[in-house]
């Protein structure tokens, strides 16, 4: 139990979620296995659970429709995914699907609607917790409007899943997407990176981060 309530109060929901009100929401976390492949929650779905990853990876995808969906992150151990279903009755905003065998804590929304409606001072904590997260999104936003393309070609590809030798292989319609640029833009970044060394182009598509 310790170990649950240690991982869970690491997610940004529960940020300032006191130690007796973790131990409610981790008692009804349950330990699932999931297949590589498989779809763990498919964009417009109602949103009935969320996930903490405890041995895996995970990859984001969103677009227009369930036939244009571009990757826009990856999620690994100790991420979080769908957390916000637990307190809104939105339909999910993306497809998230298992890229690796997995191991994660699954909590389902009506136990966790239970064990908030049993403890008025749970819900406080968490209308704290949710308000803290909008502002730091907001944060976030102001900042990543003010980053470079090669600073966030640099901070995705760190988090993208790496092959043998630590190279990355890029799709350069969707990567173009998740950067938030033309291929035209990402093809010209890509470049002044391996031309300042911060990049080592492999391959077509492959690329590997240089430690400098």
């Amino acid at each position: 139990m310790d170990s649950r309530i240690q991982i869970i109060s690491q997610i940004p929901l529960f940020r300032g979620v006191s130690r007796g009100h973790l131990e409610k929401i981790a008692a009804c976390a349950t330990l699932v296995r999931i297949a590589k492949g498989a779809v763990l929650m498919e964009q417009g779905a109602p949103g009935r659970s969320m996930i903490v990853l405890l041995r895996g990876q995970v990859k984001i995808e969103q677009g227009p429709a369930a036939s244009k969906l571009s990757t826009v992150a990856y999620r690994g151990v100790g991420d979080a995914v769908g957390e916000m279903s637990l307190v809104d009755d939105a339909p999910r905003s993306a497809r998230v699907t298992a890229i690796t065998e997995c191991q994660a804590l699954q909590i389902r929304k009506e136990d966790f609607q239970r064990v908030v409606l049993e403890s008025p001072a749970t819900c406080l904590e968490l209308l704290k917790s949710v308000m803290g997260r909008l502002r730091e999104a907001t944060e976030e936003l102001t900042a990543a409007r003010a980053e470079t393309i090669e600073a966030k070609i640099l901070r995705l590809m760190q988090s993208a899943p790496e092959g043998e030798g630590g190279v990355v292989l890029l799709n350069q319609t969707q990567f173009s997407k998740q950067v938030g640029c033309s291929r035209e833009a990402l093809n010209r970044n890509l470049q002044m990176l391996v031309n300042t060394r911060r990049l080592e182009k492999l391959g077509r598509g492959q690329y590997r981060m240089k430690n400098n």
